[in-house]
């Protein structure tokens, strides 16, 4: 079998939006997906359907099993029935897809692990924070380790009360 992975529509998908070949072929056992990951991707599993991801740009992790592992362009992952997935953004990746939204919201909340600081200096770097302003309102252990979980706060810099808070606006 052949596909044009490009020609194929879209569908919603836990991780995001996907392009699936082979999925709705009769005794198909596997599947390649061209998904573009958001933000809010959910960790699912399939009953019968082996994934196949090929990661073509941007960086993060794919969380199996309850696991990450660390993902860039050409890693092949391969997603057996019954494991339990999704893909996860690095900061840089999650404020490159919001970038065109801000006017749209007032800010984002984002869950990050021990990488955050590291992560928010790559973001720095590629100039992704240049008029965004960062703040960590909660931060709670990671159960077995020494590390922390953090909740960060990004809003644009103008919505940025007294250093620490976001203005949010009145719905009327």
């Amino acid at each position: 079998m052949i596909t044009q992975l490009d020609a194929l529509p879209s569908v919603r998908c836990p991780c995001g939006w996907a392009r699936r070949a082979f999925a709705q072929q009769p005794g198909a056992v596997a599947s390649v997906h061209v998904v573009d990951i958001e933000a809010d991707a959910r960790a699912h599993y399939h009953k019968r359907m082996t994934e196949i991801y090929v990661v073509l740009e941007g960086q993060g992790q794919i969380e199996a099993d309850g696991q990450l592992y660390p993902v860039k362009p050409l890693t092949a992952v391969y997603i057996p029935p019954g494991c339990r997935h999704r893909a996860v953004g690095r900061l840089r990746e999650v404020l490159r897809w919001f970038k065109p939204h801000w006017e749209h919201f007032d800010r984002l909340l984002v869950i990050k692990g021990p990488a955050w600081v590291q992560e928010r200096g790559e973001a720095r770097h590629y100039g992704l924070m240049r008029d965004l302003a960062l703040r960590k309102v909660a931060s709670y252990p990671l159960p077995g380790t020494s590390s922390e979980s953090v909740v960060l706060q990004i809003c644009p810099k103008e919505r940025l009360l007294a250093g620490k808070t976001c203005k949010l606006r009145t719905i009327e």
